[in-house]
């Protein structure tokens, strides 16, 4: 469980994993790539949307992370890519 760090309250639930919980994430990744490389156009076009789509609610994730570690949300935004402070 997460608990917002301001106010204690629970605001996410999220399992504990272990070992084998890495191990199967790690053999799901390597066929995920495997299925990449021999995916049509078609296929990468729609998975692009997806991640599109993500990409579109990124200050959701932006604003989860800040409240999740009780930063600031310009803290927060700082990643591989700058979010701007004010959702688009």
């Amino acid at each position: 469980m997460t608990l917002d760090p301001s106010t204690g309250e629970v605001y996410a639930d999220a399992p504990v994993s272990g070992e084998a919980d890495v191990d199967a994430a790690l053999r799901a990744a390597a066929r995920a790539s495997e299925m990449w490389r021999d995916a049509t156009p078609s296929d990468r076009r729609l998975a692009l949307l997806i991640a599109d789509r993500l990409e579109a609610r990124a200050w959701e994730f932006v604003v989860a992370e800040s409240r999740n570690t009780d930063e600031p949300l310009g803290r927060s935004a700082r990643g591989p890519r700058r979010m701007p402070l004010v959702p688009a």
